[in-house]
């Protein structure tokens, strides 16, 4: 009388034993194929990192952009590019001081524009010349007693209250761009406002800002 309820019993245990074996069966295989794919991403990463890595080398390479000791990688004007408004190209010096420039500028909050770099050169050797050292000798400003000078030809005030804390030297072509671009942003809305940049790319002449 009691071996049909020992029997169901007994199959009834058999059967979850059955499916627990399953259960386990199928964990494991989900666990190898989720190796698999992490195994997968693990290599797809690997493959673009080393893209990514030769894109960088490659670009740094040719000047079109300059790695920074922060590990960042930021666009800049290729050394021999002419520049809009004169006969002059930038030099490999002045495209990493831009480089840098923009790299300090960005992180500091500077919004980017397309051009930045390009319309940094203009301002620059229409300004300057590309020379660190100028100081301009003959206009009101140096009637005034603050004459322009550097690389951007700003005014003492002038780079005194838009230089970033930490680049305040006056002789410093890091310091002159980065007092600069944050002027023209403060008073153009970017360096795609100043008015030389302007004209010269509407076919007109540089005009001083």
């Amino acid at each position: 009388a009691i071996a049909g309820p020992a029997v169901r019993a007994q199959d009834a245990t058999a059967a979850a034993h059955a499916r627990w074996t399953d259960a386990e069966s199928a964990l494991a295989d989900a666990v190898v194929a989720q190796q698999r794919a992490v195994d997968a991403l693990a290599a797809a990463q690997t493959r673009a990192s080393g893209l990514a890595d030769a894109d960088t080398r490659r670009v740094v390479a040719d000047g079109s952009f300059v790695a920074l000791a922060d590990g960042q990688v930021v666009r800049t004007v290729r050394p021999g590019t002419a520049v809009v408004g004169n006969g002059h190209t930038v030099t490999p010096q002045i495209s990493r001081q831009i480089g840098e420039a923009l790299g300090l500028l960005y992180a500091a909050g500077l919004p980017r524009g397309e051009q930045d770099a390009e319309n940094l050169a203009i301002i620059i050797y229409n300004e300057s010349g590309g020379d660190v050292g100028v100081v301009n000798t003959y206009d009101r400003n140096a009637a005034a007693g603050t004459p322009s000078f550097g690389l951007m030809q700003t005014i003492g005030p002038t780079f005194d209250a838009f230089a970033l804390p930490t680049r305040t030297d006056r002789r410093d072509p890091v310091a002159q761009i980065m007092a600069g671009a944050r002027y023209a942003q403060a008073t153009y809305g970017g360096l795609a406002g100043v008015p030389g940049v302007k004209s010269l790319r509407g076919g007109g002449p540089y005009l001083p800002y």
